[in-house]
């Protein structure tokens, strides 16, 4: 059984996750901003795994959409930051090279846990290093709420990479440590990430990393 500070800190995700996700759907029924859509349904993925381990513990891991769903929430927050920093259309080819991968991934579990882990990393890496950099840029260059992003993305990184290699069976790192702190790091990563997007206000602004070479 799941410990009581672990299912504290799952609700307490759960709950604001609840609220990020109202909160983006608002700004998007004025703004019809692309990231905003990404964003809510990062959240939602994010939501749905939380709910898998509240229900089933960290036994919740083996089941087969686990892996698959968690892919989605680096994956797509990634692709909201490329949109609203970068380019629009960007995003959105991220977030269908997400999609891919993760389909792929579903239809070829059964081929070995290796290639399952590479898929994993295709999506987990790239998307780890773009939810680091890309709002440490933006706050460099005056967004200064996406410092926080920037933070919470090298958290859910790490928990991203840890829990996803333990639902294939190949943790990299150990099993124990991750226990102990897996709840704690995705609350505390959650918030981060969320506050910086919504303080940071992208999609009202122009913020656009290249703009100043245009």
């Amino acid at each position: 059984m799941m410990p009581l500070s672990d299912v504290v800190f799952l609700s307490l995700t759960a709950v604001w996750g609840i609220i990020f996700i109202a909160y983006v759907l608002r700004a998007y029924v004025k703004t019809r901003s692309i990231q905003l859509i990404l964003w809510a349904a990062a959240a939602a993925a994010l939501l749905a795994v939380g709910s898998t381990l509240l229900l089933y513990g960290f036994e919740g891991l083996e089941l087969p959409y686990t892996s698959i769903v968690g892919m989605f929430t680096p994956g797509l927050l990634a692709a909201g930051l490329i949109s609203a920093l970068i380019k629009k259309n960007f995003g959105v080819y991220y977030a269908v090279y997400t999609i891919m991968i993760a389909g792929i991934y579903a239809a070829t579990r059964a081929v070995g846990w290796g290639f399952a882990i590479a898929l994993l990393l295709a999506i987990h890496v790239p998307s780890g290093l773009l939810l680091i950099f890309l709002p440490a840029i933006a706050a460099f260059r005056g967004i200064k709420p996406l410092a926080l992003t920037s933070i919470g993305g090298l958290l859910i990184s790490v928990a991203g990479v840890a829990l996803a290699t333990m639902a294939v069976g190949r943790p990299l790192l150990p099993v124990d440590l991750v226990l102990q702190i897996a709840t704690q790091i995705i609350f505390l990563s959650t918030l981060l990430i969320t506050l910086g997007l919504i303080m940071g206000k992208t999609w009202i602004r122009e913020v656009k990393l290249w703009a100043s070479s245009r």
